[in-house]
C-alpha cells in the first residue's frame, strides 16, 4: 500500500480559526480543520475495474479424472468441468496534510477484479466436432459467460460498499500518517481484500442456475448417448 504525504504548512490565521471550531459546529458550520483539509487534499476516488475472463480449453483429462475433481456421486460421469479463481487486487494510495495535533486524510482507492486460472475442461474421451462434444462445450460456455455477466455485478456492489464505508469526500483525522497507514492496511486485509473475494464468489448461485436435473437430461438425451449419469458443470 503506497503512502504519500502531502507536506503543508498550518498557517496561523487558520491555528485562530481552529480556536472557534467549537463555536462554529454549534452554529451548524463545517470545522475549520475540515474545511481547511477538504479545500487542500486531493480528491479521493474509486477506481474498479475487471478484467474480461479469458478460459482455456483443453482435453488434459479423462472423463473418469474429471469425475474425481468434480467430487460427484460415483453414477455420475463427468464430461465437462470449468474451474476460475476469484481474484481481487486492491491499492491504497493516502493523501495527507499537518494539521495541529496530527494530520488529516483522504484516500484514493484502486480494485482490479476477475477470475483467473479459468479453465474449460472436456473429457478425453470427447472426439472434436462431434454432437456431444459440442453439447458439452456450449454447456461450459454457459458457465463462462455467467462468469463475465456477474463481473458488472459484482463491481457494483463492491462500489455501494465503498461509498458506504468511505465516501469519496471524506477526510480522516490521524496522530500520524504512520496511524493512518496502519489503519489503511488493516482496512484492505482484512475488509475490502476479503469482502471483493467473497463478493466475487457470489458467482456461485448463478452457476448453480445452469446445472440443474433438466439441463442434465437434456445433455444426456441430446446426442442420443441414453447415459443417464451424463454430467457437466463447475466445482
Amino acid at each position: 500500500m503506497a503512502r504519500q504525504l502531502l507536506n503543508s504548512r498550518w498557517p496561523d490565521e487558520s491555528r485562530i480559526l481552529a480556536c472557534l471550531g467549537i463555536l462554529l459546529v454549534l452554529a451548524g458550520c463545517q470545522p475549520p480543520l475540515d474545511r481547511y483539509c477538504d479545500l487542500r487534499l486531493a480528491s479521493g476516488r474509486f477506481a474498479l475495474v475487471t478484467e474480461e475472463p479469458n478460459p482455456r480449453i483443453q482435453q488434459r483429462y479423462s472423463a473418469t479424472e474429471l469425475s474425481r475433481l468434480d467430487q460427484h456421486p460415483s453414477n455420475e460421469t463427468t464430461f465437462g468441468l470449468t474451474s476460475a479463481r476469484s481474484q481481487a487486487a486492491v491499492h491504497i494510495e493516502l493523501h495527507g496534510i499537518g494539521i495541529p495535533g496530527g494530520v488529516c486524510v483522504r484516500p484514493d482507492v484502486q480494485m482490479r477484479l476477475g477470475y483467473s486460472e479459468m479453465r474449460v475442461d472436456l473429457a478425453r474421451e470427447l472426439e472434436p466436432n462431434t454432437c456431444l462434444y459440442n453439447e458439452i462445450l456450449g454447456h461450459e460456455m454457459r458457465h463462462v459467460g455467467a462468469y463475465r455477466t456477474y463481473l458488472p455485478e459484482a463491481k457494483s456492489r463492491l462500489a455501494a460498499a465503498l461509498n458506504e464505508r468511505l465516501p469519496a469526500p471524506r477526510v480522516l483525522r490521524f496522530a500520524s500518517m504512520q496511524e493512518a497507514g496502519k489503519y489503511f492496511e488493516d482496512l484492505q486485509d482484512n475488509w475490502l481484500s476479503p469482502l471483493a473475494v467473497s463478493t466475487l464468489d457470489g458467482v456461485k448461485e448463478a452457476q448453480s442456475a445452469i446445472d440443474t436435473p433438466d439441463e442434465y437430461a437434456r445433455l444426456s438425451n441430446a446426442c442420443h448417448q441414453g447415459s443417464s449419469g451424463l454430467h457437466a458443470n463447475p466445482p
